[in-house]
């Protein structure tokens, strides 16, 4: 019954996770080894696939290090952590695939993607 349970709560936690790329716009890399308790999204990597080399280099040198977290959390409603403290390289953010339903999980993803697009526009507005 313990690796019936074990396995069943996995399950839920890489679907959470599945759904949380989905509202990005991408698929999560899958690592075997990964605990998934904790998501870290790079948003650099997200962003560079979705909007950019070019993009990511204004992102990265126009932005404050933690802008985009304030941002999604007084735009969005949605309060993740900087993932920095977790071995990463910045952009990132931590994400808890704990407790919230999967439909949460394409919310939080949705907002992740539409703070980047806005930032996005922000940049096309820039080189005009």
């Amino acid at each position: 019954i313990h690796d019936n349970y074990k396995e069943a709560m996995k399950r839920l936690i890489r679907k959470r996770n599945d759904m949380l790329y989905k509202g990005v716009g991408g698929a999560a890399d899958k690592d075997p080894n990964a605990v998934d308790y904790y998501q870290l999204l790079d948003v650099e990597e997200i962003y560079r696939k979705t909007f950019g080399d070019d993009f990511v280099k204004w992102y990265l040198k126009t932005l404050q290090p933690n802008e985009a977290l304030f941002r999604l959390a007084d735009e969005a409603g949605v309060v993740l952590l900087p993932a920095n403290g977790f071995g990463t390289a910045e952009p990132s953010f931590r994400v808890s695939l704990a407790n919230l339903t999967e439909m949460d999980y394409v919310k939080i993803g949705r907002a992740v993607y539409t703070i980047g697009k806005e930032y996005f526009d922000e940049y096309r507005k820039s080189k005009k």
